[in-house]
């Protein structure tokens, strides 16, 4: 682990400009090894600024190794936020850009994960290239390979597996006195054994973990697994108390990851057990305002980032007065069926600017309102209007005839265009992929989407999510 004695010498090196890349990378690793996510998060786009505007490398091949040490570390970060596609992407980049044979074997190790994660029946390749890591002398990425294999095998419940290799993980960790592997192999064991009802192993490795400080983002994960413990026997004023103080050291460290979820989490158990809305929405609006932030400089909004945010606008809508309904109650999504995805996304931003238009006195205040500019409204308006929808004038009121999609955009109309164009087209696919019997070569069909097209539309519907449980 990088010390913070070594973060604080690296802006005193003295070096040439081209290695600039090379000591914000080191930046962004320490923030992200000590939680500091949305830090990191800003570090590594720093890099990327610096990597794609430099020319003063002194050789194409020196350019080439910074960009993939650069796209390695970035991948792994996207992964540990859960940014899959963009884990993949930087792998595949990474890898054709290195010709150093041991860095094209952690390049392998990471894409057998990727390749395991969705397909349990390659655990055989993916040991191997890990035992290569070993035999290469690159322990702590062995280590880390370990772990992470064991991670993939607890999901298929696969358990014997996974002791195994997390077993394989510790011995190299305590071998090479890895301290911070140590206490992520600790807590990744603890949490399986809390899922086969092995709470006293669970707590015995809990007890093990040694935090590096109070800020460890490792006593955060200790306190959520105890949490989850304590409210399976019932006792959930101590687990509230240990997700409050996990959210404490979350909020200080801004972790993407964290904040998110154990907001989500306090936010739900005070609506639904508690039944106390008033503290649910004050823990929905952290986890919110959190995630908005992240979504605005390029996190996606995914797994508990959009649950909270879900949960923080549905709950803001129940409080609210119900949108007026005519006749049979239906769900805002029932207009999609049977229709091409180019027709329903047009029928939504026809709805949303109506909807929106009835409280503006103007385009231009509609589109302040918004958070676009007035020139992408225009287009916006005279692309819908040479597709035939029209546009009222004046306060834009439709009368009693309201579109059963208002009672979505009801329950979001505070966030800006980006935002309920991006949440919208995500829940719409999960319900149409519902609707089509989760069948995408008909879904694809009748949305007229090219089927690589709506592989990745989906793609986030078939990942594995496990809530709130850490790796």
């Amino acid at each position: 682990m990088i010390t913070k004695n070594l973060y604080e010498q690296l802006d005193r090196m003295d070096i040439l400009p081209w290695q600039a890349p090379l000591v914000e990378i080191g930046k962004a690793k320490f923030h992200s090894l000590c939680g500091h996510l949305y830090k990191s998060h800003l570090a590594y786009q720093n890099v990327a600024r610096q990597l794609f505007e430099s020319s003063d490398f002194p050789s194409i091949n020196i350019e080439k190794e910074i960009l993939a040490f650069y796209y390695y570390e970035q991948a792994l970060f996207a992964k540990k936020i859960g940014d899959i596609d963009k884990f993949n992407y930087c792998l595949q980049t990474g890898k054709r850009l290195t010709t150093i044979s041991k860095f094209i074997l952690a390049f392998d190790v990471q894409l057998e994960i990727l390749r395991t994660m969705t397909d349990p029946t390659t655990f055989d390749n993916l040991e191997k290239s890990i035992m290569r890591l070993e035999e290469s002398g690159i322990n702590t990425l062995a280590s880390v390979g370990w772990r992470t294999a064991a991670i993939i095998a607890k999901h298929n419940r696969d358990y014997p597996r996974a002791n195994l290799y997390y077993q394989n993980s510790l011995n190299i960790a305590q071998k090479f006195k890895l301290r911070f592997l140590i206490n992520q192999i600790y807590l990744a064991m603890a949490v399986m054994n809390f899922e086969i009802g092995n709470q006293k192993s669970s707590i015995e490795l809990l007890n093990s973990i040694d935090p590096f400080d109070t800020l460890d983002p490792i006593v955060c994960s200790r306190n959520e697994v105890q949490a989850l413990m304590a409210e399976k026997e019932g006792r959930y004023e101590e687990s509230m108390q240990l997700v409050h103080k996990a959210l404490d050291i979350s909020l200080q460290l801004d972790h993407v990851v964290m904040v998110p979820d154990e907001a989500f989490y306090l936010g739900d158990k005070y609506e639904k057990h508690f039944k106390d809305l008033d503290r649910a929405e004050h823990y929905y609006r952290i986890g919110y305002e959190h995630a908005i932030r992240y979504a605005e400089h390029g996190i996606y909004l995914t797994g508990d980032r959009k649950r909270v945010v879900d949960a923080y606008t549905n709950l803001l809508q129940s409080k609210s007065k119900s949108v007026p309904q005519t006749g049979m109650s239906m769900h805002p999504f029932s207009f999609a069926k049977g229709r091409p995805w180019r027709d329903i996304k047009d029928i939504f931003q026809h709805q949303l600017l109506i909807y929106h238009g009835q409280t503006t006195s103007n385009s231009r205040a509609l589109a302040s309102k918004l958070s676009m500019p007035p020139t992408t409204l225009y287009s916006l308006q005279t692309r819908l209007k040479k597709r035939g929808y029209e546009l009222p004038s004046g306060d834009m009121s439709q009368g009693d005839d309201i579109h059963e999609v208002h009672e979505f955009i009801n329950g979001h109309e505070h966030l800006s265009w980006e935002e309920i164009n991006a949440i919208f087209e995500r829940e719409m696919i999960h319900y149409l992929y519902e609707k089509y019997g989760y069948n995408k070569q008909r879904m694809a069909n009748i949305l007229e989407l090219s089927y690589p097209a709506l592989i990745n539309k989906t793609r986030e519907l078939t990942q594995v999510d496990e809530h709130f449980l850490p790796n």
